[in-house]
This record gives structure tokens, C-alpha cells and sequence, in this order.
């Protein structure tokens, strides 16, 4: 690991240390529970007019070693949920690809980060 990945590294420790929430990730009937801090990515699409439209939507950065659905280690997938209980409230994000992208990215060079792409689907008053 050279000097920048030990940083980032660094970097990514300090957040989880201070910024990490629970979160439930799932797909099809399996669940799994781990840490994630949250963030926001700003989109601009086109409407059918030919209007730019800019919008932010949820991101969530995850170590990629912690995604572990069955015994398998997996990737983020369209349509796996998030859930993530707030002010007595569980919101639902869903999995989604950001204008043409993937639904997430690498965040470092060794992989061991993931930043996945999400839409808030609802919220529930039941946490």
C-alpha cells in the first residue's frame, strides 16, 4: 500500500468512526446489518421538455468486505433495498443506477470502499 492509499485509508477509518450509521442492506429475502455513512450525489437529467432538472439523491458508502448476503460476498445490485431507522422512522432507499452509471463505484483503488446509488422509496413510522 503506497503513501495516497494509506491516507485514503486513514481517511475512511476517521469516517466510520464518526459519521457510520446501522443500516440493513437486502436483496430478495435475505438481509444482512452494517455500518455505512451516508451521502448525497447531485444528478441533472433532462425532462421531456429539454429542461435540466438537478435533484440530489442518497448515496451510502459501505467497506466492501461487510456486504456479505448468505455466506457470499456480493456487489451492489439495482433494486436491493436499504433500510435505516432515524427519529423512530425506517426509511427505504432502493438501489439505482445514476444517470447511465453503475449503481455504485469503487472509492479507493484497492476496492475496499464502495459508494452505492439510492433513491428514498418511503418512510415507515414503526422503528
Amino acid at each position: 500500500m503506497n503513501r495516497m492509499q494509506k491516507n485514503l485509508a486513514n481517511h475512511y477509518r476517521r469516517l466510520f468512526a464518526s459519521a457510520a450509521v446501522s443500516i440493513t442492506y437486502a436483496r430478495g429475502g435475505q438481509a444482512m446489518s452494517l455500518e455505512a455513512v451516508q451521502g448525497q450525489t447531485p444528478v441533472h437529467v433532462e425532462d421531456s421538455d429539454g429542461q435540466l432538472v438537478r435533484s440530489k439523491r442518497s448515496d451510502w458508502i459501505i467497506r466492501a468486505a461487510d456486504l456479505i448476503l448468505g455466506d457470499e460476498n456480493i456487489t451492489p445490485m439495482v433494486s436491493d433495498t436499504i433500510r435505516v431507522d432515524v427519529n423512530k422512522q425506517t426509511a427505504t432507499y432502493e438501489v439505482q443506477r445514476i444517470a447511465g452509471e453503475d449503481c455504485y463505484y469503487e472509492c479507493d483503488d484497492l476496492g475496499t470502499y464502495l459508494r452505492i446509488h439510492t433513491r428514498q422509496v418511503n418512510t415507515d413510522n414503526e422503528a
